[in-house]
This record gives C-alpha cells, structure tokens and sequence, in this order.
C-alpha cells in the first residue's frame, strides 16, 4: 500500500479541485437561475393567457372586469418573486444537506408574501456559515470536498422543483377561485399526470399545461352484481397549469443553452467523486494502518 502522506496529498488535490468547481457551478447557476426566473415568468404568464382564452375562455369572460384585472395583478404579483426564489437556494455559501435548504427555504417562501420574504432573510442569517470559500484564504480547512458540492446542487436542483411547484400550484389556486378550472386537488393530478396524460388532446396541448380525463364518479362506480348494470361515471377533462423545466428549458434556447453547461460541470464533479470515493476509502485505511502500527510499537 502507498504511504498515507502520499494517499493524504492525492485526497487534498481532489479537494481543491471540487472547491475549484464549486466556485465554476456558483457562477453557472447563478446565470442559469437569473435567466430561469425571467423564463419561467413568460411562460408561466403565456400558459395562463392560454387556459383563459383558448381553453375554458367561456369561464374567462364569466368574471367581471374587476375579477379579471384581480387575477392578472396577482399573477404579475406572483411573478415578481420568482427570481428571487429560485436564487434563494443559493444563499448558502457552504455546501450543506439539501434537506435543510430545501425545507428552511420552502418553509418561509411558500406561498409567497412580503412577510414570509423578511422572515427567510433573517433565518438565512442564521443558516448561512462564515464563508469559508474566500480564495485569498490559503487555509487547508477552507476546502469542499465533492460528497458536499453534489449535496450543493441537489439542493438547488430540488428547490427549482418546489419553486415551479409552488408557482403552479398558486396561479390554480387563483384559477379556482375564479371558478376557471375545476375544483379538484392539483398537487394530486401533478403526481398521476405523467402516466395518464390524455394524448388524445395533443392538436390542443400547450407547453406547461396538464391535460388529463378524470373519472368524475368514480368513487360511486357499482360492480355487475346479480344482473345489475354497472353506473358509468362521467368522464371530463381537465386542464391545470403545471410548469415543468423540461418545457421551460426546450422553449427557451438560451436557458437550454445553460443547462447543458451545467450538465457539463456535473460530468466534471461526477468523475471527481469517483476518484475521491476511491481515495478517502485508501485514506481511511492507511490512518488506520499508522494508528495500529504507532501504538503496536509503542
């Protein structure tokens, strides 16, 4: 087996260069995150213009003007925060488990309000660590190892999920109340949406826009017992905003554009991780190999 201050060196390098890639993905997502956020607002407000004028217009023009001019200063409210949110997963200058951004963040941002704003500022204070990423800082300690910068980027991967979640899940809100769309529980339709997405309506699909058949009297269904003919439930369509990166992105050439540098730089990350899994568990063996040998002569 190699010496383990040699094992020591090659784990340091791998190190430093993890810290040289988060500082490279720091500067990529937040371009790609500034750029999501104007994107997602366009398209966000292009699906909705869709829903009330091409899909259930007739339930549109229902509300009066002052329902209406309501609806769309709160949709242009909403907006407003979305850049915000999506760098809000970057406040953290140190890798740390995606599960505390994740829950911290969505805890004082979701739904959004001023208020909740003012309150993650100063949780943030409170999570974020002194920044230990200073470049002029030679310190060995001040060093991401790849295990926290993967965390790093789920993190923020995770929280643009919840944030095009959470969009989509307040614009419906406001679409129901309107008694624009159905009454049905949208974050249950998110999750059956992609196995049973009628692609019957494809001359009418839209990006960011679920399409789906649901059984209305399903749930009072009766079986063919004794001769008995079965009730047939009432089929009908729903149509609910559900903003997905992959519609986002594949309209959007430059945010695709950026999402492939970001792809890139995960391929990076990836291949170092596998070195440095490989490297730590050398590390490991031969602490334990010089610990057993210094006290054994002792």
């Amino acid at each position: 087996m190699r010496s383990f201050q040699r094992i020591n060196q090659e784990k340091k390098e791998l190190e430093k260069k993890s810290t040289q890639l988060f500082f490279e993905f720091n500067n990529i997502y937040k371009d790609y995150l500034k750029l999501l956020g104007s994107t997602s607002n366009k398209q966000l407000i292009l699906a909705v213009y869709q829903i009330c004028t091409h899909i259930y217009p007739k339930l549109f023009l229902k509300l009066s003007n002052s329902q209406r001019k309501e609806l769309q200063e709160k949709i242009k409210e909403l907006c407003k925060s979305s850049e915000f949110q999506f760098l809000s997963y970057m406040t953290v200058p140190q890798p740390i488990s995606s599960e505390v951004v994740v829950g911290e963040i969505s805890k004082y941002l979701f739904p959004y309000k001023k208020d909740n704003i003012k309150q993650f500022q100063d949780k943030r204070k409170r999570l974020s660590f002194t920044n230990k990423l200073d470049k002029n800082d030679k310190d060995e300690d001040k060093i991401i190892n790849p295990e926290d910068l993967i965390k790093w980027c789920r993190g923020i991967e995770q929280g643009i999920q919840i944030t095009l979640n959470n969009f989509s899940q307040e614009i419906n809100n406001r679409l129901k109340q309107n008694k624009i769309i159905s009454n049905y529980s949208t974050s249950h339709l998110f999750e059956i949406g992609s196995k049973v997405e009628d692609k019957r309506f494809l001359s009418e699909s839209y990006p960011n826009i679920l399409n789906l058949l649901v059984e209305e009297n399903a749930s009072n269904k009766i079986s063919e017992l004794g001769g008995k003919n079965s009730k047939e439930p009432s089929v009908i369509k729903i149509s609910t905003l559900h903003l997905k990166l992959s519609d986002i992105e594949f309209n959007d050439s430059e945010l695709s554009f950026r999402r492939k540098k970001i792809s890139q730089q995960t391929e990076k990350l990836n291949q170092v991780q596998k070195k440095y899994q490989k490297i730590k568990k050398e590390y490991i063996q031969a602490k334990a190999e010089s610990e057993w040998n210094s006290n054994w002569c002792n």
